[in-house]
């Protein structure tokens, strides 16, 4: 993959896998001679009540010790306890098939205790489908896993689950085509992997679809989602610790945010998706189905994540019943964020808040670009601004402005940009609202005016302004 820097130049990945993985078929499927292990083989019964778990792991260790291929979960349902994966096997659930979770939360396993990192070893971090360490990896087929709608009353919140496929320190690794749905926690939650695609999955219900997590000295690389449908109740991706990657061309259905990162991420590209609520699957543990951000980029959201987020790319993007269309948010030093550029976005009922590019704290927000961005919002916003904006939060929550609040930019270009309502109501609100920017520069703007509004375009603090904006 190649993503366009704020600069104009082209950046590569740091991998070759970035360039040519993603067009990579399942490993096992390259070498003729790989075999199908089928689970009937192994004593599995298709019935929804027996427990599978020990046949279905013993074709995956057999396939492995063999030198790998493909598993087979044929038509039918197939109840199981904790998998744990192998290298080079395929876990393959044909059309019909179902992986289904037991419905008994204290029977799923989490991480060994030998894995590299002794932090994820915690009751949160148990699943369904586990792996750990492991090379060239798939989970594969036209069928379904479903997590079952597993809670735990002693889990987060007082509800949460095992989540469905659990991963760490893991390379090359493919999901593709499945369904995952009713997960107990998250779908699909990877630590410190690389080289990972998933491709035409669908996620439906429990909590966030695809979440990645890492640390300081090891992040996820080369993480490509592309022609995939999320339905969820949570974030349908959302994470931190992400470099060199790329989501593209997915629908995103939501009772909560759309993209949200919570940690550092370099050199991500987000394009060609369509983000839409409210959501078809509710919000579990609020029990709501409207959707909030469509993208939100907030480093250090759940206590410090150190590192930088820049040169994200945002592009060819539709959004419609959002609370607001994306929020960009530092507010420590340790998440220095610059070359961050949103273009070609048109977002339609905007029913909360503005959108905003925000500095707080001393915390550094270098080059931002705006452009071709038409945002649209709802009249309902005007309930929801204010004379200044408070420290920002996990939400959106008043602005001074209905359209496009920003504060403590370094440097941010605005053009060829719409901000409109959708109905032509009095207010005194501005359109947007500028505090404390570097350098300023705005082009070939367009946003209605009012009667009752001082001033559409508001501004405080600018130190260098170039304007030439079209009313």
């Amino acid at each position: 993959m190649e993503t366009q820097s704020t600069s104009g130049r082209v950046r590569c990945g740091s991998r070759l896998g970035i360039l040519f993985g993603i067009f990579l078929l399942p490993w096992g499927l390259l070498n003729a001679q790989a075999k199908d292990y089928n689970i009937l083989d192994y004593g599995a019964v298709a019935d929804d009540q027996s427990l599978d778990t020990s046949a279905i792991q013993k074709a995956i260790q057999v396939c492995h010790e063999s030198g790998g291929g493909r598993v087979i979960v044929p038509a039918g349902t197939f109840l199981t306890e904790t998998l744990r994966l192998a290298s080079k096997v395929d876990l393959h659930v044909v059309k019909n098939g179902v992986i289904k979770g037991s419905g008994d939360e204290a029977t799923y396993g989490q991480f060994k205790s030998g894995t590299t990192d002794s932090r994820l070893v915690t009751r949160w971090n148990r699943g369904l489908v586990i792996g750990e360490g492991l090379t060239e990896i798939s989970i594969s087929g036209e069928g379904v896993i479903d997590g079952n709608k597993v809670h735990d009353p002693e889990g987060e919140e007082g509800m949460r689950g095992p989540h469905t496929i659990l991963l760490a320190d893991c390379d090359q690794v493919r999901l593709t085509g499945v369904t995952i749905k009713d997960s107990g926690n998250y779908a699909f939650l990877i630590y410190s992997c690389s080289s990972v695609v998933v491709e035409k999955a669908v996620f439906l219900g429990g909590w966030d679809g695809v979440h990645f997590r890492g640390k300081p000295e090891a992040w996820n690389k080369d993480v490509t989602i592309r022609d995939c449908r999320f339905e969820t109740g949570d974030d349908s991706v959302a994470g931190g610790y992400l470099e060199d990657s790329l989501l593209e061309n997915c629908t995103i259905n939501t009772s909560c945010n759309g993209i949200r990162l919570i940690g550092p991420a370099r050199r991500w590209t987000i394009r060609k998706c369509d983000f839409s609520g409210p959501g078809k699957f509710p919000h579990i543990t609020q029990d709501r189905h409207n959707m909030l951000a469509g993208i939100l980029l907030q480093p250090s959201a759940w206590g410090i994540q150190a590192g930088p987020v820049e040169d994200i790319v945002i592009s060819d993007v539709t959004m419609s019943e959002v609370a607001c269309a994306f929020q960009i948010v530092t507010k420590l030093k340790e998440n220095p964020m610059r070359g961050i550029r949103i273009s070609n976005l048109k977002a339609t009922g905007i029913y909360e808040a503005a959108s905003s590019v925000e500095a707080w704290e001393g915390a550094a927000l270098g080059k931002v670009h705006l452009d071709a961005t038409d945002l649209t919002s709802d009249p309902k916003v005007f309930d929801r601004v204010a004379g200044l904006a408070s420290k920002p939060a996990n939400l959106a929550r008043p602005v001074p402005a209905w359209g496009l609040y920003i504060r403590g930019v370094e440097d941010l270009v605005v053009e060829d940009s719409k901000f409109q309502l959708s109905e032509d109501t009095a207010h005194t609100v501005p359109a947007i609202f500028a505090d404390s920017v570097a350098s300023l520069t705005v082009r070939r703007m367009l946003y209605p005016s009012s009667k009752n509004a001082s001033a559409p375009f508001k501004h405080q603090g600018v130190k260098l302004l170039d304007e030439s904006p079209t009313k």
